[in-house]
This record gives C-alpha cells, sequence and structure tokens, in this order.
C-alpha cells in the first residue's frame, strides 16, 4: 500500500466481493467510477479488497481489516463460487487452501522479482511435493472445481 485516503462520499459506499463501481485517483482526487449499469436508485457498491481472490482468503481479509463477514451475493454462493477449488475431501480442501496461501505469500514478497518463472516453479514444487511441512500430494485431477 502506498497510501490511504479519508473521502466523506466515498466512505458511505458499502463493499461488494461483485462490485458495480471502482475507484482510482486522479492526481489528488479520488474518483469513482461505475463498472456496470446501476438502476436508479440503485446502491453503489466498491470491493474493500481483491474481489478476485478465493472465498475463504476474502472472508479473512474483510474479518482482520474491516471486521465485517460479507453476505453479497457472490459469497451467498460460498467456497463453491467460479474459481474456487473443493475436492469434498475437508482434509485435501484444507491443504488446497494452505497451497493457495503459500503461492499468495510468495507473489507478495516480492513482487518486483516475483517471476513468472518463479511462481510456475513455485506452483510446479507444489503440486509434485507438496508444501513445506505437509505429506500432501495431489494429482492435477483431484484440483478440479466445484
Amino acid at each position: 500500500m502506498i497510501g490511504s485516503c479519508l473521502d466523506s462520499c466515498a466512505a458511505l459506499m458499502n463493499h461488494s466481493c461483485d462490485p458495480n463501481a471502482a475507484f482510482f485517483f486522479e492526481g489528488p482526487e479520488l474518483r469513482v467510477r461505475s463498472t456496470r449499469i446501476i438502476p436508479a436508485g440503485g446502491e453503489i457498491t466498491i470491493s474493500y479488497i481483491n474481489p478476485t481472490e478465493s472465498f475463504d482468503f476474502r472472508q479473512e481479509q474483510l474479518r482482520s481489516k474491516y471486521f465485517f463477514e460479507c453476505n453479497c451475493k457472490k459469497c451467498e454462493k460460498g467456497a463453491c463460487g467460479p474459481g474456487e477449488l473443493r475436492t469434498g475431501d475437508p482434509e485435501l480442501d484444507e491443504r488446497i487452501k494452505e497451497a493457495q496461501n503459500l503461492l499468495r505469500a510468495i507473489l507478495q514478497s516480492d513482487p518486483e522479482t516475483a517471476s513468472f518463472e518463479a511462481v510456475e516453479d513455485a506452483v510446479g514444487r507444489i503440486c509434485r511435493e507438496g508444501y513445506p511441512g505437509t505429506r500432501c500430494h495431489a494429482t492435477s485431477s483431484q484440483f478440479l472445481g466445484c
């Protein structure tokens, strides 16, 4: 994060993991633009976090940083939304979640040096060997979506 901003109008916008608006800075001014048609009288929502993350990670971020659980339409679908990984085996699902968190940590450790090749190598290693401290060795067929 480079900085933060307090804006009385922007502070009135609620969060959604499927927002209908986005904000950006144009010089020192905060701008909000719709990302789709918003009906007259409809609520303008923005995402307080990265909405492309997994359900579990989004919920954890919102709980730890903003002290609430999201109940938007995307989150009502729970962990079986598009892009979510669930196998039906709770132990394997937890290991997949931990592997996702490990990859996220690799990417966030130094975005400047986290090359595509380094990430690809880490993904391959996790898929072949599991992640550190576990015996998880999953095949690609186990990583099918819901």
